[in-house]
Order: structure tokens, then C-alpha cells, then sequence
């Protein structure tokens, strides 16, 4: 197992499997982990394809769940969209964190905070719908100005915050295998 944080590795084993065209190597990915952490911070790389403040991979960079809210049709519901929709555009944060709703039959809008190495912090709201053969849907980013993400910063626990590029040290290595062909 060799982390992306990890070039000198990275560059041993790319230059060992380049001189050794008869050698076949295996190993397993850094996040291969199912656990549900690993799982949601694969699907947010996907969404964002790189981070959209500093334009680069995701190495250092964490995230972590704000809110859900479900989507239906009852008035009820739709008001409690319209007071959640509310929160985040008035950057009420710790509000926006009492939003803890979920069913597995309705649709459900995640809101996810991400925070770049670089000290910047961002909003990303997905479109979770009900039906499992259904790919979820970026709806929006915001890159929060440097007093807001503060401010988002202040209302979340650093415990509350995961790796959205796990590194060796959360994860169990798995030595890589070299055998000839």
C-alpha cells in the first residue's frame, strides 16, 4: 500500500514496475475501506473532481456532513425545506446543523462542508433521491469567504471533520506482492 502522500514510495514502485516488465505486482488502494466515511468521501471527490479552490488533488483536505433534509410534497415538509434553504443562505450555521433528517423513501438534500488545505472552506449541497439505482447530484458548491468558513469553522468540532483523501496512518497496510511472471 503506498499513499498518495507517500513519492518517494510512489516513485520507487513506478520506477520498479517500469524496469521490471516481468515482474507482475498487486497491492490494494489506499481507500479501499467500505467503511461509510471512505465510501461518502469517494462519492464527494467524484462531485467535485478536484478541489475548486486550490484547483488540485485532495491530499490534506477533510470534510464533513453539515445537514440532510427530506424532499416531499406535504406542506410541512416543504416549509421545513424553505427554513432549511434559509439557514444556509444566511450562513446560519449552527441552525443549518440541526437538520438531521432522513427516510429511506424520500429523496434527501445532504449539505457537506469541505475545508481545502490551503485554510478555505467550502459548501457542497447533493440531491440524494430515494431509489438506490440512482446516482446522487451535485446541486451547488460555495467556496465561503474567509469570515464564513471561520465562522463554519467555530460552529463544527475538529472531531467532527474526515480525511477526504485518507493517509497511511488511517489505514491498515497491506504489503504489495511481487512475483514473476
Amino acid at each position: 500500500m503506498i499513499p498518495e502522500n507517500d513519492g518517494y514510495c510512489r516513485d520507487l514502485l513506478q520506477g520498479f514496475v517500469e524496469h521490471n516488465q516481468y515482474k507482475q505486482v498487486s497491492g490494494i488502494a489506499v481507500d479501499a475501506d467500505g467503511s461509510p466515511e471512505r465510501v461518502i468521501a469517494r462519492e464527494l471527490r467524484g462531485i467535485l473532481d478536484g478541489c475548486p479552490i486550490c484547483q488540485s488533488g485532495f491530499r490534506d483536505h477533510t470534510y464533513c456532513l453539515l445537514a440532510t433534509v427530506v424532499m416531499n410534497k406535504k406542506a410541512a415538509d416543504m416549509a421545513r425545506l424553505a427554513q432549511f434553504l434559509g439557514c444556509m443562505c444566511d450562513c446560519r450555521w449552527h441552525d443549518l446543523l440541526g437538520f438531521r433528517e432522513w427516510s429511506a423513501s424520500a429523496d434527501t438534500i445532504v449539505v457537506f462542508a469541505f475545508r481545502c488545505d490551503r485554510g478555505r472552506v467550502g459548501i457542497v449541497t447533493v440531491f440524494s433521491p430515494a431509489e438506490s439505482d440512482v446516482p446522487d447530484e451535485s446541486l451547488q458548491f460555495t467556496i465561503l469567504s474567509l469570515g464564513e468558513g471561520k465562522k463554519l469553522l467555530a460552529a463544527v468540532g475538529p472531531e467532527r471533520w474526515m480525511h477526504l483523501r485518507p493517509d497511511a496512518s488511517s489505514c491498515t497496510s497491506i504489503p504489495l506482492q511481487f512475483r514473476s511472471a
